[in-house]
């Protein structure tokens, strides 16, 4: 058996979610490491999607991409004093996303069961009859377009509403060494597939043969895929619940 704190979890998500794993992982076997792969900002200025909640009732469907997208929202909804249309439907990509959205909302959120990206999203029954409706994806500033083609592509009318900023950032891969030593077993996780490039990246330009004896877990499949040539081994997680967590970590779920 590992000792306390023996298997170190290189978190690479933003500070927020990292400090929120430390605590709940702080009395198990695992050292939550935090290295940040992005940061998150606000806006310079939310005239626009101030505007755009002002007309939340013009919008049949709310789609909130990442966890960001909620904080940023309800800071906004609150700020503003603003009612979500009685009528209006909810959906996130992913587990986390729709946790927020039912803690904040207290309201049905639709959301994938098992595979969470945009083609097992827009397979959801909600989105079978969309011809003319008004759907309005809340998200970072840019992104990939792959969802909105999709809905766009069975007739809905797409909006961005975008309330944050989100910078990438390299990783010290020395500082990274320095705080991995003495561990039995070493794990990132990365949760982000433009992450995911960027580290690639930045990582096969610096000494990083000591990745191949580590582990990595994501939580999708084409993240994986961009990041199984650095690592021993990667692995999918079903959501990003500390239970979750621990145990693929304390399982050695990870092939």
């Amino acid at each position: 058996m590992s000792k306390i704190a023996d298997i170190a979890l290189i978190s690479t998500r933003p500070e927020e979610f990292n400090t929120s794993l430390r605590d709940r992982l702080e009395n198990s076997k695992i050292e939550v490491l935090s290295f940040p792969l992005t940061k998150i900002n606000p806006l310079d200025n939310y005239a626009l999607f101030d505007l755009q909640l002002e007309n939340l009732g013009s919008y049949q469907h709310l789609i909130f991409i990442s966890t960001n997208a909620v904080h940023y929202f309800v800071e906004r909804v609150k700020k503003n004093k603003i009612q979500l249309p009685k009528k209006i439907c909810l959906s996130a990509i992913g587990p986390s996303t729709k946790k927020r959205l039912v803690d904040f909302f207290n309201v049905e959120v639709y959301c994938p069961q098992k595979k969470f990206d945009s083609e097992n999203f827009t397979k959801l029954a909600i989105f079978d009859n969309l011809e003319g409706q008004n759907i309005l994806i809340v998200r970072g500033v840019g992104g990939r377009e792959v969802l909105k083609k999709r809905l766009a592509g069975k007739g809905a009318n797409i909006d961005y509403a975008e309330c944050y900023l989100r910078h990438y950032l390299k990783p010290d891969m020395n500082s990274i060494q320095k705080a991995i030593q003495n561990k039995s077993k070493i794990y990132f996780l990365i949760t982000s597939y433009e992450s995911a490039l960027s580290f690639s990246n930045n990582a096969n330009t610096q000494e990083s043969d000591w990745l191949s004896s580590t582990y990595c877990i994501v939580n999708h499949e084409r993240t994986g895929q961009a990041l199984k040539h650095l690592f021993r081994g990667v692995s999918i997680a079903p959501d990003l619940d500390h239970t979750t967590l621990e145990k693929m970590l304390l399982d050695s779920d990870i092939n």
